[in-house]
């Protein structure tokens, strides 16, 4: 037999498995969003903590730069921070929050933050971004 017949005999045999399984529920396949694991990574900066209260979340990250920063911005797509930050050594924690308008109650979703900061050795002529993506469970 063919590699493709035989994904397509075992992708038909896991099909069936899944919608036998729950037969006896209105949704017989499991939602695939409730599968993804929850995670929070961002670049340069270490998630130490991530959780969510009602519309808000809230995020603890390490500056793993090698020199302190100053953060000037954190902003997502459909939430707002108003967070005064200030300049953070390596290996500090800061935490931040972000009231989103879109997140539904018992849902998975994932959320892409821009930090914006400048080395304070530097001064702010030297800007830069650092992007991160949380997904969880509200």
């Amino acid at each position: 037999m063919r590699l493709n017949n035989v994904l397509l005999i075992i992708l038909l045999g896991l099909m069936i498995l899944l919608s036998g399984c729950n037969s006896s529920s209105e949704n017989s396949m499991p939602d695939p969003k409730k599968l993804i694991p929850d995670s929070c990574t961002f670049s340069g900066f270490e998630c130490v903590e991530s959780q969510v209260y009602d519309s808000t979340i809230e995020i603890t990250l390490q500056n793993l730069q090698n020199q302190a920063i100053v953060i000037t911005s954190i902003s997502s797509d459909s939430c707002t921070s108003s967070d005064s930050i200030e300049s953070f050594k390596p290996e500090d924690d800061f935490t931040f929050s972000l009231t989103c308008e879109d997140i539904v109650p018992g849902e998975k979703f994932k959320k892409t933050v821009m930090i914006e900061y400048y080395p304070e050795a530097s001064g702010s002529m030297f800007k830069r971004s650092a992007y991160g993506d949380v997904v969880m469970s509200s």
